[in-house]
């Protein structure tokens, strides 16, 4: 199943991902508060929907980690107020209809951990700023670890249809991001 998801999905870049290698080589608290306000609208809207899926913990073995507390804990310490965080844009409207489409999205959502502390070491390096790094580093060395757990339960669907949802659930999840980043400039915050 993994080598299936990584086919599909091998052409599909995350834009988050993007933002975060352009910023890994030149970056300032300006373009990192920017890029952080653009994942958090983001993922605090997959992660809301996720929440509710049914079944998703048992699957798991664990309930699900949100990651959107922590961006928010950064842009604090960037000097953003309290009030300006919850006044943050978020994505519309995330529907995850089942467990599969939940597993394409865990995918898409946790595959860029793997990534997480090489960013966090390039952009400290460059920000005057220490204390802003809770969400790249969250998982440190564990998230190979995490990301193992995932991949276990993602090589082991029992039928076709679950693979085809959580394909499905992947391109969605990539889609989804894609159309939050290209939204019109007026619509940013």
């Amino acid at each position: 199943m993994l080598d299936r998801l990584e086919s599909t999905t091998r052409h599909c870049r995350r834009p988050s991902d993007l933002g975060w290698t352009h910023l890994s080589s030149s970056s300032s608290e300006t373009s990192y508060a920017a890029q952080l306000v653009e994942v958090y609208g983001f993922e605090a809207a997959a992660e809301a929907a996720l929440a509710y899926t049914p079944d998703l913990a048992g699957v798991l073995g664990r309930q699900q980690t949100t990651r959107s507390g922590l961006i928010a804990l950064d842009l604090l310490a960037l000097g953003l107020s309290a009030a300006e965080v919850a006044r943050l844009a978020q994505f519309p409207e995330i529907t995850i209809h089942d467990v599969g489409e939940a597993l394409g999205w865990l995918y898409v959502l946790e595959r860029s951990t793997l990534m997480f502390e090489q960013w966090h070491m390039r952009i400290a390096r460059q920000l005057r700023r220490r204390d802003a790094f809770s969400y790249l580093g969250h998982y440190g060395s564990r998230a190979a670890s995490r990301w193992n757990e995932l991949r276990r339960v993602l090589d082991r669907p029992d039928t076709i249809e679950l693979e085809h949802r959580i394909i499905a659930g992947a391109l969605d999840a990539v889609r989804c991001e894609w159309e939050w980043n290209g939204r019109p400039k007026s619509r940013r915050n």
